[in-house]
Protein backbone atom coordinates (compact mmCIF):
# COMPACT_ATOMS: atom_id res chain seq x y z
CA UNK A 1 0.00 0.00 0.00
CA UNK A 2 3.03 2.52 0.64
CA UNK A 3 4.63 1.77 -2.77
CA UNK A 4 0.89 2.28 -4.28
CA UNK A 5 1.02 5.59 -2.69
CA UNK A 6 4.65 6.52 -2.83
CA UNK A 7 4.05 6.20 -7.35
CA UNK A 8 0.92 8.43 -7.14
CA UNK A 9 2.78 11.13 -5.65
CA UNK A 10 6.02 10.99 -7.66
CA UNK A 11 3.34 11.26 -10.83
CA UNK A 12 1.63 13.91 -9.59
CA UNK A 13 4.78 15.81 -8.83
CA UNK A 14 5.93 14.91 -12.93
CA UNK A 15 2.69 15.97 -13.81
CA UNK A 16 2.91 19.56 -12.33
CA UNK A 17 6.35 20.45 -13.36
CA UNK A 18 6.02 19.28 -16.86
CA UNK A 19 2.96 22.12 -16.36
CA UNK A 20 5.68 24.88 -16.33
CA UNK A 21 5.20 24.71 -12.01
CA UNK A 22 7.63 23.75 -9.32
CA UNK A 23 6.47 22.16 -6.47
CA UNK A 24 8.57 23.10 -3.37
CA UNK A 25 7.93 21.46 -0.44
CA UNK A 26 4.00 21.14 -1.10
CA UNK A 27 3.50 25.08 -2.55
CA UNK A 28 3.74 25.78 -6.31
CA UNK A 29 5.95 29.09 -7.43
CA UNK A 30 6.36 30.22 -10.65
CA UNK A 31 10.00 32.13 -12.12
CA UNK A 32 9.13 35.69 -13.11
CA UNK A 33 11.25 39.12 -12.66
CA UNK A 34 10.05 42.71 -12.20
CA UNK A 35 9.96 45.71 -15.17
CA UNK A 36 14.10 46.46 -14.54
CA UNK A 37 15.02 42.98 -16.43
CA UNK A 38 14.10 44.25 -19.55
CA UNK A 39 15.32 48.23 -19.74
CA UNK A 40 17.61 47.21 -23.00
CA UNK A 41 19.11 50.60 -23.42
CA UNK A 42 17.87 54.26 -22.20
CA UNK A 43 19.67 56.76 -23.92
CA UNK A 44 17.79 59.61 -23.73
CA UNK A 45 18.54 62.01 -20.77
CA UNK A 46 15.40 61.36 -17.75
CA UNK A 47 14.25 59.78 -14.96
CA UNK A 48 11.69 56.21 -15.01
CA UNK A 49 11.08 54.09 -12.88
CA UNK A 50 11.34 50.26 -12.55
CA UNK A 51 10.18 46.69 -10.21
CA UNK A 52 12.95 44.30 -9.30
CA UNK A 53 11.12 41.38 -7.65
CA UNK A 54 12.14 39.76 -4.05
CA UNK A 55 14.94 37.94 -4.53
CA UNK A 56 15.69 38.89 -8.30
CA UNK A 57 18.93 39.95 -9.75
CA UNK A 58 19.61 42.66 -11.98
CA UNK A 59 22.63 43.23 -14.49
CA UNK A 60 22.99 47.11 -15.11
CA UNK A 61 25.94 49.30 -16.63
CA UNK A 62 25.34 52.47 -16.05
CA UNK A 63 26.99 55.78 -18.27
CA UNK A 64 26.97 59.37 -16.30
CA UNK A 65 27.09 62.77 -18.41
CA UNK A 66 30.29 63.80 -20.32
CA UNK A 67 31.41 67.74 -19.80
CA UNK A 68 30.74 70.00 -22.54
CA UNK A 69 34.14 71.17 -24.68
CA UNK A 70 35.78 74.69 -23.81
CA UNK A 71 34.95 77.54 -26.63
CA UNK A 72 37.51 78.21 -28.53
CA UNK A 73 39.52 81.63 -28.09
CA UNK A 74 39.09 84.44 -30.74
CA UNK A 75 41.74 85.14 -32.98
CA UNK A 76 43.75 88.38 -32.49
CA UNK A 77 42.77 91.23 -34.75
CA UNK A 78 45.81 92.36 -37.46
CA UNK A 79 47.84 95.36 -36.72
CA UNK A 80 46.84 98.36 -38.85
CA UNK A 81 49.66 99.29 -41.87
CA UNK A 82 51.93 102.15 -41.20
CA UNK A 83 51.45 104.75 -43.60
CA UNK A 84 54.23 104.63 -46.60
CA UNK A 85 55.35 101.35 -45.25
CA UNK A 86 55.48 98.58 -42.79
CA UNK A 87 52.72 96.24 -42.61
CA UNK A 88 50.49 95.43 -39.89
CA UNK A 89 51.23 92.26 -38.21
CA UNK A 90 49.26 89.07 -38.19
CA UNK A 91 46.75 88.30 -34.84
CA UNK A 92 47.77 85.05 -32.82
CA UNK A 93 45.58 82.01 -33.07
CA UNK A 94 43.10 81.53 -30.30
CA UNK A 95 43.32 78.54 -27.94
CA UNK A 96 41.44 75.68 -28.92
CA UNK A 97 39.18 74.76 -25.67
CA UNK A 98 39.29 71.86 -23.37
CA UNK A 99 37.65 68.49 -24.25
CA UNK A 100 35.32 67.72 -21.59
CA UNK A 101 35.69 64.95 -18.67
CA UNK A 102 34.08 61.66 -19.38
CA UNK A 103 31.67 60.38 -17.10
CA UNK A 104 32.00 57.23 -15.42
CA UNK A 105 30.80 53.99 -16.45
CA UNK A 106 29.92 51.13 -13.89
CA UNK A 107 28.99 47.75 -14.40
CA UNK A 108 27.35 45.15 -11.75
CA UNK A 109 24.58 43.07 -10.68
CA UNK A 110 22.04 43.95 -7.28
CA UNK A 111 19.95 41.28 -5.79
CA UNK A 112 16.60 42.41 -4.12
CA UNK A 113 17.57 40.65 -0.65
CA UNK A 114 14.08 41.85 0.74
CA UNK A 115 11.34 40.19 1.44
CA UNK A 116 8.98 43.01 -0.73
CA UNK A 117 9.27 44.33 -4.53
CA UNK A 118 11.37 47.48 -4.97
CA UNK A 119 10.79 50.58 -7.34
CA UNK A 120 13.73 51.65 -8.59
CA UNK A 121 14.23 55.17 -9.57
CA UNK A 122 16.44 55.22 -13.06
CA UNK A 123 17.89 58.18 -14.14
CA UNK A 124 19.85 59.35 -17.53
CA UNK A 125 22.56 61.89 -17.36
CA UNK A 126 22.69 64.27 -20.02
CA UNK A 127 26.21 65.86 -21.40
CA UNK A 128 26.94 69.35 -20.38
CA UNK A 129 26.47 72.12 -22.52
CA UNK A 130 29.48 73.44 -25.01
CA UNK A 131 31.22 76.75 -24.11
CA UNK A 132 30.71 79.19 -26.70
CA UNK A 133 34.02 80.99 -29.09
CA UNK A 134 35.35 83.95 -27.59
CA UNK A 135 34.99 87.20 -29.96
CA UNK A 136 37.91 87.63 -32.32
CA UNK A 137 39.84 91.12 -31.47
CA UNK A 138 39.27 94.62 -33.67
CA UNK A 139 41.94 95.52 -36.39
CA UNK A 140 44.47 97.84 -35.68
CA UNK A 141 43.66 101.13 -37.84
CA UNK A 142 45.99 102.09 -40.55
CA UNK A 143 48.31 104.89 -40.72
CA UNK A 144 46.52 108.16 -41.96
CA UNK A 145 48.76 110.82 -42.77
CA UNK A 146 52.44 110.29 -44.02
CA UNK A 147 54.89 108.57 -41.93
CA UNK A 148 52.40 106.98 -39.24
CA UNK A 149 52.28 103.83 -37.91
CA UNK A 150 49.59 101.86 -38.12
CA UNK A 151 47.38 100.89 -34.36
CA UNK A 152 47.85 97.37 -32.62
CA UNK A 153 45.11 94.87 -33.40
CA UNK A 154 42.96 93.99 -29.89
CA UNK A 155 43.28 90.85 -28.18
CA UNK A 156 40.63 87.82 -28.87
CA UNK A 157 38.35 87.09 -26.18
CA UNK A 158 38.31 83.89 -24.42
CA UNK A 159 35.91 80.94 -25.03
CA UNK A 160 33.86 80.16 -22.13
CA UNK A 161 33.81 76.96 -20.07
CA UNK A 162 31.64 74.08 -20.62
CA UNK A 163 29.11 73.02 -18.23
CA UNK A 164 29.29 69.92 -16.72
CA UNK A 165 27.70 66.76 -16.98
CA UNK A 166 24.87 64.97 -15.10
CA UNK A 167 25.02 61.94 -13.42
CA UNK A 168 23.56 58.87 -14.40
CA UNK A 169 22.03 57.07 -11.13
CA UNK A 170 19.77 53.95 -9.72
CA UNK A 171 17.67 54.99 -6.36
CA UNK A 172 16.38 52.97 -4.49
CA UNK A 173 13.41 54.29 -2.18
CA UNK A 174 14.79 53.82 0.87
CA UNK A 175 18.36 54.08 2.22
CA UNK A 176 21.07 55.73 0.62
CA UNK A 177 21.66 55.51 -3.55
CA UNK A 178 22.27 51.96 -5.04
CA UNK A 179 24.15 53.81 -7.29
CA UNK A 180 25.36 57.53 -8.41
CA UNK A 181 27.93 57.28 -11.19
CA UNK A 182 29.85 60.56 -11.15
CA UNK A 183 29.87 63.04 -14.02
CA UNK A 184 32.44 64.51 -16.15
CA UNK A 185 33.04 68.23 -15.82
CA UNK A 186 33.08 70.87 -18.22
CA UNK A 187 36.58 71.65 -20.20
CA UNK A 188 37.69 75.36 -20.04
CA UNK A 189 37.41 77.85 -22.87
CA UNK A 190 40.95 78.55 -24.89
CA UNK A 191 42.62 81.94 -24.50
CA UNK A 192 42.10 84.52 -26.75
CA UNK A 193 45.11 85.45 -29.16
CA UNK A 194 46.98 88.48 -29.25
CA UNK A 195 46.46 91.12 -31.48
CA UNK A 196 49.17 92.13 -33.97
CA UNK A 197 51.64 95.42 -34.04
CA UNK A 198 50.74 98.21 -36.21
CA UNK A 199 53.19 98.63 -39.04
CA UNK A 200 55.79 101.51 -38.63
CA UNK A 201 57.23 103.29 -42.14
CA UNK A 202 59.12 103.13 -43.61
CA UNK A 203 59.58 99.34 -43.39
CA UNK A 204 59.00 97.74 -40.49
CA UNK A 205 56.28 94.91 -40.21
CA UNK A 206 54.56 95.00 -37.26
CA UNK A 207 54.65 91.99 -34.69
CA UNK A 208 52.76 88.76 -34.97
CA UNK A 209 50.59 88.56 -31.83
CA UNK A 210 50.71 86.03 -29.69
CA UNK A 211 48.43 82.49 -29.87
CA UNK A 212 46.17 81.80 -26.73
CA UNK A 213 46.97 78.72 -24.57
CA UNK A 214 44.72 75.60 -25.32
CA UNK A 215 41.71 75.10 -22.53
CA UNK A 216 42.38 72.44 -20.08
CA UNK A 217 40.48 68.61 -20.04
CA UNK A 218 37.63 68.55 -17.83
CA UNK A 219 37.97 66.01 -15.00
CA UNK A 220 36.74 62.44 -15.34
CA UNK A 221 33.61 61.29 -13.54
CA UNK A 222 35.64 58.89 -11.10
CA UNK A 223 34.71 58.42 -7.98
CA UNK A 224 30.81 57.43 -7.70
CA UNK A 225 28.91 56.40 -4.96
CA UNK A 226 29.05 54.10 -3.36
CA UNK A 227 33.10 54.77 -2.54
CA UNK A 228 34.40 51.85 -2.96
CA UNK A 229 32.22 50.17 -5.32
CA UNK A 230 30.32 46.86 -3.76
CA UNK A 231 32.34 43.89 -4.66
CA UNK A 232 31.84 42.75 -8.24
CA UNK A 233 31.36 45.82 -9.26
CA UNK A 234 33.68 47.75 -12.10
CA UNK A 235 34.65 51.28 -13.38
CA UNK A 236 34.54 50.56 -16.67
CA UNK A 237 36.79 52.67 -19.24
CA UNK A 238 35.09 54.92 -21.36
CA UNK A 239 35.80 58.29 -23.13
CA UNK A 240 33.81 61.70 -23.04
CA UNK A 241 32.72 60.67 -27.05
CA UNK A 242 30.61 57.84 -25.76
CA UNK A 243 26.81 59.11 -24.48
CA UNK A 244 25.23 58.25 -21.37
CA UNK A 245 22.79 55.59 -21.00
CA UNK A 246 21.35 53.05 -18.23
CA UNK A 247 21.25 49.36 -19.77
CA UNK A 248 19.90 46.72 -17.17
CA UNK A 249 18.92 43.23 -17.98
CA UNK A 250 17.60 39.67 -15.15
CA UNK A 251 20.32 38.38 -14.36
CA UNK A 252 20.90 34.75 -13.52
CA UNK A 253 17.89 32.79 -11.63
CA UNK A 254 18.42 31.28 -8.58
CA UNK A 255 19.05 27.84 -8.78
CA UNK A 256 15.86 25.69 -7.85
CA UNK A 257 15.16 23.96 -5.08
CA UNK A 258 14.89 19.73 -4.39
CA UNK A 259 11.43 19.11 -5.53
CA UNK A 260 9.13 17.00 -2.58
CA UNK A 261 6.99 15.39 -3.16
CA UNK A 262 3.30 15.92 -0.52
CA UNK A 263 4.33 12.84 0.60
CA UNK A 264 2.07 11.64 4.01
CA UNK A 265 3.24 8.01 4.23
Amino acid sequence: MRTWKRMVAAAAAVALAGAGTIVVGGAASAASTGTCGSISNLTTAGTTTCTVLAGETILFVVKSGNGGAGGDGGFGGAGGNGFGGGLGGFGGLGGIGGIGGAGAKVSGTWTNTTNATVTLTVTVGANGTPGTAGANGDPGIDGTALATSGTPGTAGLAGSNGGDGSASQLLSPDGPPLLVASAGTGGTGGAGGGGGGGGQPPSTNGSTGGNGALGVKGVDGAVPTPNPLPAGWSLVDTTWLEAPFVTITAGPEPAPEPVTPAYTG
